[in-house]
């Protein structure tokens, strides 16, 4: 973690400093990976200002809090960082719950709409012969079986055609 701070209209002192520092290891518990802090502590008029930009990844989480003594001000944004970064590492794990894939499986449907490959099956690979795999075929009734020609050793797939006959995939 990087933390930069940069005082304006205000004198900066060693305990201000320390004081923000201390308070933003804290975020270190959210973030697991790197990332830069850099915070503008500046006084207008009455006003004791904090603002807070974090840079993770690319990704920029920002927020501004005003109180009447500095010490305050860093506590309630601060407080309003640890949210936000709280909200961006549960969409950062929803978005890897849900796409299991990475961009590189969606396919595009000409240039108007996107489908994605959806991971929805785990296939147990087993060595087996042709006539075996056309047996399961028959007693699961599933539409294709993905396994290991037991001949060849390289990985087959048997399929169901509409005629009733079947199809077979072997690679080269």
């Amino acid at each position: 973690m990087e933390i930069n701070i940069v005082f304006r209209n205000i004198e900066p002192t060693d305990a201000l400093k320390s004081y923000f520092e201390k308070k933003a290891k804290k975020l270190e518990r959210i973030f697991r990976k790197e990332f830069e802090v850099k915070a503008v502590l500046s006084t207008e008029k009455f006003r004791q200002l904090a603002e807070v930009i974090v840079n993770i990844g690319g990704n920029i989480i920002k927020a501004e809090e005003s109180a009447e003594d500095m010490y305050s001000a860093i506590d309630l944004v601060l407080d309003k960082i640890d949210r936000q970064a709280k909200k961006y590492r549960e969409k950062i794990k929803e978005r890897k719950h849900a796409h299991s894939y990475s961009d590189n499986n969606k396919v595009e449907s000409g240039n108007l709409t996107e489908k994605q490959i959806i991971k929805s099956e785990n296939y147990v690979v087993k060595p087996l012969t042709i006539e075996e795999a056309a047996m399961q075929l028959d007693t699961l009734e599933q539409e294709f079986i993905v396994f290991r020609n037991a001949e060849t050793n390289e990985i087959n797939v048997l399929y169901k055609k509409r005629d009733g006959n079947y199809g077979w995939i072997e690679p080269k």
